[in-house]
């Protein structure tokens, strides 16, 4: 029997014009790699690692409260040393606040000097 699908994936020419006209940087690099996949296994990794493994819960709906608690504090309190000891909320806040584009930094987390409250800016949103 044929395969029905070629074994080679491969970035469309209209994706990669799009994020040029955009100014993004594709997240892949040569054949086969694919920076999102990896970073997206690391963060399920974290979440089964913490909530997951040897969990026992009474359901689906447990389970699905529980996960909403931890991306919870995932996002608004956990602290991330690639995002310079803040959450992620708050570098979203910062980086919103500051209206960086994302040419003139690329990497890293925002520049700041002083800690912001993320709960309040966040409900006055």
């Amino acid at each position: 029997m044929r395969r029905l699908l070629e074994l080679g994936q491969y970035t469309s020419i209209t994706y990669s014009g799009r994020l040029d006209e955009l100014g993004i940087a594709p997240s892949v690099g040569s054949k086969g790699d694919a920076y999102d996949n990896a970073m997206a296994e690391a963060w399920v990794a974290t979440y089964k690692t913490e909530l997951v493994d040897g969990g026992r819960f009474a359901g689906y709906e447990h389970v699905e409260h529980e996960t909403l608690g931890w991306i919870s504090f995932y996002n608004l309190e956990r602290l991330h040393e690639e995002l310079g000891d803040i959450s992620p909320a708050e570098y979203e806040h910062l980086h919103r606040e500051k209206g960086e584009d994302r040419a003139e930094r690329p990497f890293g987390p925002p520049i700041c000097k002083a800690r912001v409250s993320v709960e309040t800016n966040l409900s006055a949103t």
